[in-house]
């Protein structure tokens, strides 16, 4: 697994709260790990609060064609 360190993660945090300062935007910003453990979470001044954990995005079926070896 190729981890990442909290140094680089908070490099990572500021560079993206100083670019969602720069379009006036208030974020939240969690870094992960290659097994999606949380390294670190902040949360701008003005950000709406987030659950822990988000739902992970939904992955679009692939439609079926009744033969799976002509799919």
């Amino acid at each position: 697994m190729n981890d990442i360190g909290l140094d680089a993660a908070e490099k990572i945090i500021a560079a993206a709260h100083e670019r969602a300062r720069e379009t006036g935007k208030a974020v939240s910003v969690a870094v992960v790990d290659t097994g999606g453990f949380v390294v670190a979470i902040h949360r701008a001044d003005g950000a709406r609060p987030s659950p822990p954990t988000s739902p992970a995005p939904r992955r679009t079926p692939r439609p079926s064609c009744g033969d799976p070896g002509r799919c």
